[in-house]
């Protein structure tokens, strides 16, 4: 896929760090009760006005990598989808100088079914954005207790004065650092070349920083075009990109079928299921823990995502190549040569932010429905929609031929609307697992620009003088 053409030549340059937003360095993990707001426009000029004085309650990188003593206990990030764009009176000629993906938004057909958003996860059916319904402005407020969220979702509910909450979506925290199928998330995480604090870092996982922000060089060392004015304003230094889906996953579903697959037996099932997700549920990857889960290298942050796949596991006998971890993170097995492999899964890397919402399942390994819903909000971060998650999620993650294979599927994230099966390679046979339900439904998203701090005083002022 091309690059856009380069609004400047790539130079040098440190991160802003007192102007990024500052979910683009850190997840605020310490912080693990989110509410996400998703407010309507309903007054232009009242909205402006507020969203201008709010400017400076935004929490900026520069703030979450202070001292820990230091860091806000509370913090606020804002995003804008394209009709929030619009919404805010920003003028046509400007929104069309951002992305086309952002422009088109998540739900439009052709890009929902590049996505493999059908059936059951089709846009029609989604409860958070979808069809003839698009997400205009949000609010993401991070707090560490249940009560300090409560306020600070009363304190920006009533100072948005021209915006009216649509939805209010509110996280889980995690228990064990894990999701709710309970396997380890979260360990593989590029971080930018540029954080200070992230030099320490394997090669592969310190990524250019014009992966993730505008107005840096980006892994083809070029700095991607940003978005401006007519009069050539720029609107996106210091910005990115921001995804975000509301999935549901079927927890029981999952388990059921693993225990079928496994005679019943709970430490067969568990070794399918890991099988498949690629790691054990502590974290431990199978390409290093081939035959049982090692909780102690799980837990070691250090060692546990250190791993290659070309020359220790190039036929998947460890993890296979169907895995969820090989497809969302190919990295030395997928080019000529295991550099340029590299270099291609560089330029395919995503800032992922989730949380998890819905009650955490009450057993491991759970086979009956508890009447409760649960699931993921999938968050990422990207400068390239299109290079980057939706390649990840149409190329590797939905593509039934994936590394040479005849018609496997992700059996943990794709539809089973794209039919398949999983092949785990094995001495003396291979095992093929078919009738793979779905355990994963989409039930919403949206494509968001989450701007840099001056670049929204621009943006705000660009929006002014058309209302």
């Amino acid at each position: 896929m091309a690059e856009p053409p380069v609004a400047r030549p790539a130079a040098a340059r440190r991160l802003e760090l007192d102007d990024i937003q500052g979910l683009a360095l850190r997840p605020h993990s310490e912080l693990p009760y989110v509410s996400y707001l998703f407010l309507r426009v309903v007054d232009r000029a009242r909205a402006l006005a507020a969203l201008g004085a709010a400017t400076g309650a935004i929490t900026t990188a520069k703030a979450v990598l202070a001292p820990s003593a230091r860091r806000p206990k509370t913090r606020v990030q804002l995003a804008f989808s394209h009709t929030g764009l619009a919404a805010l009176g920003l003028d046509a000629v400007t929104r069309a100088s951002f992305s086309p993906e952002f422009q088109s938004g998540m739900a439009e057909p052709a890009r929902s079914r590049r996505l493999g958003d059908r059936g059951e996860s089709a846009p029609e059916r989604w409860e958070l954005g979808g069809s003839g319904h698009r997400l205009e402005v949000l609010v993401a407020l991070f707090a560490d207790t249940a009560e300090a969220r409560a306020a600070l979702v009363a304190e920006w509910g009533g100072r948005l004065d021209g915006l009216v909450v649509e939805k209010q979506e509110d996280s889980t925290p995690r228990k064990n650092q894990k999701e709710h199928f309970g396997f380890r998330d979260g360990v593989s995480q590029p971080a930018l070349r540029g954080d200070p604090t992230r030099a320490h870092l394997a090669a592969a996982d310190r990524i250019a920083d014009g992966e993730f922000l505008f107005g840096y060089a980006n892994e083809y060392g070029k700095l991607p075009s940003a978005p401006r004015t007519a009069g050539g304003v720029d609107l996106g230094d210091n910005g990115t990109y921001l995804v975000f889906r509301k999935l549901e996953q079927h927890v029981a579903r999952f388990w059921r079928y693993f225990h079928i697959a496994g005679g019943n037996d709970a430490r067969e099932a568990e070794r399918l299921a890991s099988k498949c997700v690629g790691r054990w549920p502590s974290g431990a990857p199978l390409v290093l823990a081939p035959d049982h889960d090692d909780r102690q290298l799980g837990d070691d942050m250090a060692h546990n995502n250190h791993f290659l796949y070309r020359d220790g596991d190039p036929l998947g006998m460890r993890c296979p190549l169907a895995a969820h971890i090989r497809r969302a993170n190919p990295r030395d097995a997928r080019g000529s040569t295991a550099a340029d492999s590299l270099t291609l899964v560089r330029r395919r890397r995503i800032i992922r932010r989730g949380r998890l919402w819905g009650v955490a399942p009450r057993t491991a390994q759970p086979q009956h429905e508890d009447g409760e819903r649960r699931g993921l909000y999938f968050v990422a971060l990207n400068i390239n929609i299109a290079r980057q998650f939706e390649f990840l999620q149409q190329t590797w993650l939905n593509n039934p031929k994936f590394a040479g294979l005849a018609n496997d599927r992700d059996a943990v994230v794709a539809s089973a609307e794209d039919g398949g099966a999983v092949s785990l390679p094995g001495e003396p046979f291979r095992r093929r697992l078919a009738g793979l339900p779905s355990f994963v439904t989409v039930r919403g998203g949206e494509y968001y620009f989450m701007p840099g701090l001056k670049a929204l005083g621009r943006l705000l002022a660009a929006c002014s003088q058309n209302s």
